[in-house]
Order: structure tokens, then C-alpha cells, then sequence
């Protein structure tokens, strides 16, 4: 048997002291406004909020309300409108439980700008939600970089709602991020210190956390391991050693250049050096291999101008390159490896950021023109496969969580937004974020 609803939505507005608005009354005598749109569907009467508006099953999606109660255009679905039996929203994304009550029975799951995520078959005439957790939290972290000399860097955090909340200013320049346990660990470039933040379920991180001076060493990169941080510095040109239990600075390893990217295999630390002296076009063309228990260089590698981002895959390490004409204005990109034997490969002119190499979905990537594409075996880049696509000149950092891709844009003014993708391309959410956004971390809760 077929539900028939017919809905009128009825507002009740709770009153003020100060009575200058004619639909605010005393509580005593509330005002009762009605807007009635006219003949419609039986079902799909669903409201609720997002982003502090009212919002109302319309027209086969989700329009916004105005205070007299009007709607403007659907902004969320593009259903038939009699198909909708029920809307939600849970954890930031929209449930339209779609039906003709007879063969058609779906849930369909819709980002906010209206992109379907996900359809699921389900049983007859589905309606109502419900969501259930076994009490684990996440949180993914954003290294906002802030301008340079400003000391208005941040961090913003994102829980597993899809809810952001920012920091106030940290210092100049917020390098980069990493969790280890519950701590999370920030190095801020030009103020030359690393911070330390307890990790809480309910708050993100706990302020104002424990402050490590590095001695005006420039940090910049950072790997942790057996409960030390061993990271990158231009102005002193080593790898320094944060004991994680003492919080001191045990030691140092001497780099002939400006080391900036560091990982470990569990044996060795290898780090990138892309710069020989401050401000040079990036005449670097080193990798070297650190023995972690002797701490000293034990390998170096050439494999050409310009090494950043590391990664391992397969017991081989790839390296993204970015590098200089003589004159700043052309920047070239690409790709080496380090196996059996050095292989390199150059993709021609790029833009200046936007150097990040990952392995996913047991590939490496790079990011390439706006999104992230495959390199093959011989380092040959895989264009038509290609994941995203945003203006290449904002991408200013890629990296992988929980197999979706985030993706950090900016204009370098305005415009700093967080995009998580999944691997068709799809946007599932934006966040805008703090300025210049940069490094990620995540955390997640566990007994």
C-alpha cells in the first residue's frame, strides 16, 4: 500500500526580547508562517539543514529556503521528483532513497556539489537512515604554509564528519606534518622550530602543544622512526635527529647541498637534494642513502637536476624532479629511479609546484597537468590515465588517504581549498582551508 503525505511546513520562530522583526514574537504567542508551493509529489517531503540552511525535497532534488519560507532552484540531485522517498544527510554527504515501488529500490549517495558517490540496490521502498560507528574518530591535518613572513601559518583540521576547524596563527611558514601515535609532530620552516601536539578525539590537537628550537637550521622535511624525527635543513645543510622521548637533539648528519625530502625503507634514510646553495635553479642532482644505526652516507646517486619528492615502491626508489632555466621563467619536470641501475625521464616544460610522486593502487604516480598519472616501469608517464583535473598552476600538493586523493589547490592569495577525489576523478568533498595548504597527516582513533 502506497503512503500519501501531504505536507505543509510549518516554522515556528521562538521569539527575542527585542520585537522589531514582525515574525518574532514572545514565546507565549509564537508566529506560525506557511508557504504552500502548490500541487506536488505524494512523498519525498524531507527537510533538513546544510551549511546553516534550511533545505527542502523539491523538484527532484534539494533547494534551498529563503526566511519567508521560498524556494529557490534545486542546487543538490537531479531525480524524478514522485522517485524520492526520503532524504538525509549523514556525515556530510546527502542519502536519497529512490524508488517507483516496484523494481527500482536504491540509495544513492551525493557529494555537495551534487555529484553522485555511490548507488546501492536495496530492499523494498526504502526510507529512513541510520548511521552507526564503533566509536573510532579521525582526523585529517592540513599544514597551512601562511605567506612567507607573515607568521600566519596554521593548521586545519578535518574530522571524519566532514567538519573543519582552523588554528590560529602557529608561525611563519608551517613545512610540514606527520603523525606518530597520538602526536602530531609540525616543523614551521622560517621560524626554525618543530611543535608538538597531543592528538585528542574531540579537538583535533591540543593547544599550544610543546615548541623544539632548531637552532635557525631552515627544517624543512621529516621522516619518523623508532621514536625519533630524523629532518631536513637548508641553512645548516644536514639531517638533524629529534629524540622523541628526551625532546633534544641527539645528532646531526652532515649533506653536502640543501637536502628537502626524506623516507625510509626501515634500513636507510634516503633524501633528496635538489639545491646546492640558497636561491641557485636547482642544481642539485643528488640522492644520497643514510644507514639508520651508523648514521652516515653510505650511498650517492645521481639521477639529475632537480630531486624532490621521494617514493618506494617495489624496492626502487622514484624521485620527482623539478628544475630551472638559468633566468627562472622555464620550469622543467620529471621522473628518475634508482634500482639495479639509474633511469631518468624528462616530460618537458611544467609549472613550478605541483612535484608530489605517490604510489596508489599499486602504481606510482605523479602529479601531471591538474591531476595525478601512472609512470610505467620505464618511467614512461601514463597521460590518458590521468586522476583529477584542476588548473596545474594551483596544484601545490598531492597526497593519498585511505585510497582517495587530496589534492591541495591554491592561488597564492584567495583561493586555498582542500579537494579529496576518488579514483574515477569524482570530487567527493571541498574544504576551503588556510593559506598556501601544503603537507597532510592523518590520524585515527584506536583502543
Amino acid at each position: 500500500m502506497f503512503k500519501f503525505i501531504v505536507l505543509c511546513f510549518i516554522l515556528l520562530i521562538s521569539s527575542c526580547d527585542d520585537n522589531s522583526n514582525p515574525l518574532i514574537q514572545d514565546s507565549d504567542s509564537p508566529v506560525i508562517t506557511i508557504n504552500n508551493y502548490g500541487a506536488g509529489t505524494a512523498c519525498g517531503g524531507s527537510v533538513l539543514i546544510h551549511n546553516a540552511d534550511v533545505m527542502r525535497s523539491f523538484n527532484g532534488g534539494l533547494a534551498r529556503m529563503d526566511n519567508e519560507l521560498n524556494l529557490e532552484e534545486v542546487s543538490i540531485g537531479d531525480f524524478q521528483q514522485w522517485q524520492i522517498y526520503h532524504v538525509e544527510k549523514i556525515d556530510g554527504k546527502f542519502w536519497f532513497a529512490i524508488t517507483d515501488f516496484q523494481d527500482l529500490n536504491e540509495a544513492h549517495v551525493l557529494d555537495d556539489n551534487g555529484e553522485i558517490i555511490e548507488i546501492y540496490e536495496v530492499g523494498q521502498t526504502p526510507g529512513d537512515f541510520a548511521k552507526w560507528s564503533n566509536g573510532n574518530i579521525s582526523w585529517v591535518f592540513v599544514a597551512n604554509e601562511g605567506s612567507y613572513g607573515a607568521s600566519n601559518g596554521s593548521i586545519s583540521m578535518i574530522d571524519d564528519n566532514g567538519n573543519i576547524y582552523e588554528t590560529d596563527a602557529i608561525g611563519d611558514v608551517v613545512q610540514s606534518l606527520e603523525v606518530y601515535k597520538d602526536k602530531l609532530i609540525v616543523i614551521v620552516n622560517n621560524d626554525h622550530k618543530i611543535i608538538l601536539y597531543d592528538i585528542t578525539e574531540a579537538d583535533g590537537i591540543k593547544l599550544p602543544g610543546v615548541t623544539v628550537s632548531t637552532g635557525n637550521s631552515s627544517p624543512r622535511e621529516m621522516v619518523i622512526i623508532n621514536e625519533k624525527v630524523y629532518f631536513t635543513n637548508w641553512n645548516s645543510k644536514d639531517v638533524k635527529v629529534l629524540n622523541l622521548t628526551t625532546y633534544a637533539i641527539d645528532s646531526s648528519i652532515p649533506i653536502e647541498g640543501l637536502p628537502e625530502d626524506i623516507i625510509t625503507d626501515g634500513i636507510n634514510l634516503w633524501v633528496s637534494i635538489p639545491n646546492l646553495e640558497l636561491n641557485d635553479p636547482s642544481d642539485g642532482t643528488k640522492v644520497v642513502k643514510i644507514n639508520l644505526e651508523s648514521e652516515q652516507i653510505v650511498d650517492t646517486y645521481d639521477v639529475g637536476r632537480g630531486p624532490q619528492s621521494l617514493t618506494l615502491f617495489n624496492d626502487e626508489v622514484y624521485v620527482s624532479r623539478t628544475y630551472y632555466s638559468s633566468d627562472w621563467l622555464e620550469t622543467t619536470f620529471g621522473v628518475s629511479k634508482i634500482g639495479n641501475v639509474i633511469s631518468e625521464a624528462i616530460y618537458g616544460l611544467g609549472s613550478p609546484c605541483g612535484g608530489s610522486i605517490m604510489t596508489y593502487d599499486n602504481k606510482v604516480y605523479r602529479s601531471y597537468e591538474g591531476g595525478i598519472a601512472p609512470i610505467d616501469e620505464n618511467l614512461t608517464i601514463q597521460p590518458l590515465e590521468r586522476v583529477g583535473s584542476f588548473d596545474q598552476s594551483q596544484v601545490y600538493h598531492v597526497e593519498i588517504i585511505n585510497d582517495y586523493i587530496y589534492f591541495t589547490l591554491t592561488d597564492y592569495s584567495t583561493m586555498n581549498v582542500l579537494k579529496q577525489v576518488d579514483s574515477n576523478g569524482t570530487v567527493i568533498s571541498s574544504y576551503d582551508v588556510g593559506i598556501n595548504p601544503g603537507d597532510l597527516a592523518y590520524w585515527k582513533y584506536s583502543e
